[in-house]
């Protein structure tokens, strides 16, 4: 894994950054971890998957054109899931209709402005594009945990 120097948004932290700052490092996680990936960047089975493949009876798992979230940068946003999701947990599918999906968008958007220089905020803005956008053609999204 690589580090980069920088900031540490916020009084929140991740496993990763905090065991990174009880070692005495001054870093924290690369950006990548902080990204919304594709198919063929990633590796491995522990990311949380964004599906917009399928229907509300049937999903596509691992589909080439779902988007995978590090389940540590996921915690960061997942208070903007949470309030618009009831039951919200990274563990277990979870059906977005287009809706929810606008609502979570724009809570990822705030979230993106209200801390404008933290890792997590181009995660937030990828994340909100890409719900946004299904939700304008009526695609429903699944989120599928680790």
């Amino acid at each position: 894994m690589k580090f980069v120097e920088g900031d540490v948004w916020g009084p929140r932290f991740c496993a990763s950054e905090y065991f990174l700052l009880r070692a005495g490092c001054v870093a924290s996680i690369c950006r990548l971890m902080y990204k919304l990936h594709e198919k063929q960047d990633i590796s491995g089975t522990f990311w949380i998957e964004f599906n917009a493949a399928g229907s509300e009876e049937y999903y596509d798992h691992w589909h080439d054109t779902s988007r995978f979230v590090a389940p540590d940068a996921m915690l960061l946003v997942a208070e903007c899931f949470s309030s618009c999701i009831e039951n919200f947990d990274t563990y277990r599918p979870i059906f977005i209709e287009p809706y929810t999906a606008r609502q979570v968008g724009g809570m990822l958007e705030v979230f993106a402005s209200a801390h404008p220089k933290s890792q997590a905020s181009k995660l937030a803005v990828d994340l909100a594009y890409f719900l946004v956008e299904n939700a304008r053609h009526s695609q429903p999204v699944w989120m599928l945990g680790v």
